[in-house]
């Protein structure tokens, strides 16, 4: 049976997704017009053409093209998680890479280097690893440690207080957040 050969479930979700106005996923991929090209409506079709590695997933090189073999790879979740229409793209020196990218080659923590984008812009950000010496208000530290007492998630807690996970997590561990951690 073909519903318990390998890739069979990646082929089916693909459909599922594109073509399936029931679908949770439905308004990502088929409300947006992508599509699974006719040959892939078939199992062996897809199989033949792009094999099943074990451990990858199903990623379109192009975000606003449809299933097919020229626009289809398979792919880590990693690199997968670097293919998605809400990353955000930063062009630094010519080159366009995500945030996440930019973070691991200058070795900048992530939400700190989204917080300097977000407060300086691309070029006052620099991409420099120096400390930037940033105080955090009194009235913020008070208001993420009454909601961090509640119970708050740390995802809602940095959108009410309108600051970074790394700010949280230092009030958390009793840090005042201008101070360096050990």
């Amino acid at each position: 049976m073909a519903e318990h050969r390998p890739g069979y479930c990646t082929w089916y979700r693909m459909i599922d997704r594109c073509e399936n106005p029931n679908s949770h996923a439905y308004k990502d991929y088929g409300a947006r017009g992508i599509k699974v090209c006719r040959e892939w409506h078939s199992f062996e079709s897809f199989i033949r053409d792009m094999g099943n590695p074990k451990g990858l997933t199903i990623e379109r090189i192009n975000n606003d093209l449809g299933y097919s073999k020229d626009n289809c790879k398979w792919a880590t979740m990693k690199e997968q998680s670097r293919n998605r229409r809400s990353n955000r793209i930063v062009t630094y020196n010519g080159e366009s890479l995500s945030i996440i990218e930019w973070s691991e080659r200058f070795g900048i923590a992530h939400d700190c280097l989204s917080y300097r984008l977000k407060k300086w812009g691309v070029c006052d950000a620099s991409f420099k690893k120096e400390v930037h010496s940033v105080t955090t208000p009194s009235h913020v530290v008070r208001k993420i440690k009454e909601l961090l007492s509640a119970g708050y998630s740390y995802s809602k807690i940095q959108s009410a207080a309108h600051t970074s996970l790394s700010v949280i997590s230092k009030v958390k561990k009793g840090i005042h957040p201008s101070q360096r951690s050990a």
